[in-house]
This record gives structure tokens, sequence and C-alpha cells, in this order.
């Protein structure tokens, strides 16, 4: 059955989850991810298109003699999330920053320098979901109001920012790789044809509602991996 003709728009809902180093979301976690709902400013990605070689040979006397295009492959996608709300811990689950604590209060967090001379620890990234609306003319959609995007996993960088009158926003920018590794999502709430379906980097899917939003933009606790 066809999904429908509707204006998808707007971006009320995201949510970051842990991955682990196989890429399979962690389990059982109490700080495996954060949802939040509202003070989304903008979701944008671009894809990363590697241009296929392009072959144009001459013979001796100046004349084509072979002609041969390649096709360009999608490598993945650069995404860029603007929030006009956010926490320290989104920025610790995000790009590992480093919480600053006063007892159980987390008070700020800091960003860590990569240097030659230490240790660095891989980034396994996480999954970044994020709700939208779906319009049909003059009202939300009666059976899928809103529909998802899933990365099934980003690498985010520290945040790009500036200080200013009005609002100052949190800015993550990083790329979204291939993830097969994320089963049928860290809630266990894709569908199971998302399964069979190779080398997934981006998909889209029709959603009835959206996910139940962190308290004070903490944590939440992630499910058991089915």
């Amino acid at each position: 059955m066809a999904s429908g003709c509707r204006s998808p728009m707007s971006i009320c809902a995201v949510r970051l989850s842990r991955l682990n180093a196989s890429g399979a979301p962690i389990s059982n976690h109490t700080a495996g991810a954060i949802s939040q709902q509202g003070g989304i400013g903008v979701l944008k990605w671009t894809a990363d298109i590697v241009a296929g070689d392009k072959i144009r040979d001459k013979d001796g006397c100046g004349n084509l003699a072979v002609v041969r295009d390649y096709d360009d492959k999608l490598a993945g996608f650069n995404v860029e999330l603007d929030l006009l709300v956010s926490s320290y811990e989104l920025r610790e689950l995000a790009y590992g920053a480093q919480l600053i604590t006063n007892g159980a209060t987390v008070l700020g967090a800091a960003d860590t320098v990569d240097t030659a001379c230490g240790t660095v620890t891989a980034k396994t990234g996480v999954v970044l979901e994020a709700w939208g609306e779906n319009q049909e003319c003059a009202q939300l959609d009666a059976t899928n109001p809103y529909h998802r995007v899933v990365f099934t996993k980003v690498v985010f960088n520290p945040t790009d920012g500036e200080m200013k009158a009005g609002a100052n926003h949190m800015v993550l920018k990083g790329y979204a790789r291939v993830n097969d590794g994320a089963g049928n999502g860290p809630f266990n709430d894709w569908p199971s044809s998302v399964l069979a379906i190779p080398n997934k980097a981006r998909f889209v899917i029709e959603d009835t509602g959206l996910p139940t939003a962190s308290v004070d933009c903490g944590y939440v606790t992630t499910p058991s991996q089915s």
C-alpha cells in the first residue's frame, strides 16, 4: 500500500544514542541516549560524493580512442545539527566532552585536545534520529503524522560556537557512514525490513508519534537489544 502524498516539514525532536565499537547500540545503559523535543534549529546533511573517473585517451593522430565514464559513488553524508537548547550531557554523548561535576551535580563540560603524544580513544559514534511532521494539506496526516530521518552512525566533532545577543546556538558537525550493526535500532523500533538492507547510512520511515523526551535534557536509559 502506498504511503500517500504529504508535505514533510519541520523538525520536532532528535534522539542521539550511543554505539559500541562494533556499531551496535549499547544495551541497558542508564546514560545510553538523549532525546530532545523543542529547541532544535536545523538538521542538514549533504551527500559525500566521490566523483568517478573520466577517461579521455587520444590516439597518435589526436583522435579520441577511448571514452569511459565511471559512476560517482556515495561515500556517506556530512551532517550538521544546530540546537538552540542543549545540555552538557549532550556534548558528552555526542562527541566525548568530559563532564565537570560537583558530586552528582553536572556543572559543565570540557573539550580536550587530541595530541600526537597522547593516547586517543577512537570515537564509536552515535545513532542520530530526527522527527518532522507529515502535513497533508491543512492538517497532519491522520495515520502517520510524523516522519523519522535516521543516520545509522554519525561521528560528531567538538562544537562550533559563538556568544552574542540572543540565543547562543550549539552546532554539531560530523559525518555519517554505513553501519549495518545497529540492528533494529537503539530502542527496538525500526521496521524489521531495515535489517535486510545492506550498507545503510541513512533512511527515512513513517512514525505515529514522537519519542519520550529526556528529563532536563539529561540521559535516557536504553533498553535491551532484541
